[in-house]
């Protein structure tokens, strides 16, 4: 894409700011052993040329991950334009042709009754103000017997009240919208009753904050990310309190405080 002007960046959220130096292209949550057991669940193969929906897309590494591996129509949904935009200029450079991006708000999809046969996000359920909300609208756009799957961070009760508004507080500037994390058993309520059948919900406990890059990679983005702060005072207001963060919120991952989950179901 083309290269922002310092003013630019600095207007830039740091949820489309991590896309633009290059940081947002592999599962956060569960990282790509997560994925790959969501895809498993979702059992792709058993349906003949399947329309999907990757809600919460990104920069889209995992919609062109599934366009590759399976013989599938895949639409990719996200509100940011930038990261809408990498995923487009990521996705021609591949050539496929099964893939679609388009700006979309979960709470409000954009498509017809009975569109999909399958609905699936990753680290976006938990980021609006309603599930509920959400899941009624992913099962509305669903096919008869369509299936749905999302995978989504848990806390642990033992955390504080303190730390869970901290851990909270850091997120919602990351994403740049309210966000409250929520407990195993306040997922189970939520999904009972979003009406789905035959929910499943299993849970996990490894790689919770896991991305995967290569060495070269990592090198640039660690270097982005200092130089805009060293010359960018609006990148650097809204980085430093999250870097400063991150380091007690590894701490507490590797204390066994969370979990990611994910939950199966059909319409």
């Amino acid at each position: 894409m083309k290269k922002l002007s310092k003013e630019e960046i600095g207007k830039l959220g740091l949820y489309e700011f991590q896309a633009y130096i290059g940081a947002m292209n592999s599962p956060t949550f569960g990282g790509w052993k997560g994925t790959n057991r969501l895809i498993e669940l979702l059992k792709i193969n058993e349906i003949k040329k399947p329309k999907i929906l990757e809600a919460g897309c990104s920069t889209g590494y995992i919609t062109r991950y599934i366009a590759k591996r399976f013989n599938c129509e895949i639409t990719g949904i996200d509100l940011g334009d930038l990261v809408l935009e990498i995923a487009h200029e990521e996705t021609q450079k591949l050539n496929l042709t099964n893939v679609i991006f388009q700006t979309a708000n979960v709470e409000s999809l954009p498509f017809p009754d009975n569109s999909f046969d399958i609905v699936f996000g990753e680290a976006i359920t938990a980021l609006v103000p309603n599930p509920i909300k959400v899941l009624k609208e992913y099962k509305r756009i669903l096919k008869p017997h369509g299936k749905i799957a999302t995978l989504d961070l848990f806390m642990k009760e033992s955390l504080s009240e303190e730390l869970v508004e901290e851990i909270s507080k850091i997120m919602s500037a990351v994403i740049g919208t309210p966000i409250r994390i929520r407990t195993f058993q306040e997922w189970e309520q939520i999904f009972t009753e979003s009406g789905f059948n035959g929910i499943k919900i299993d849970d996990y406990y490894d790689d919770i904050f896991k991305r995967s890059y290569s060495f070269g990679d990592l090198v640039k983005i660690m270097f982005k990310m200092l130089y805009h702060m060293i010359v960018n005072k609006e990148m650097r207001k809204k980085l430093s309190p999250t870097l400063k963060f991150s380091r007690k919120f590894q701490e507490t991952i590797k204390e066994g405080h969370f979990g990611y989950l994910i939950f199966m179901g059909t319409k």
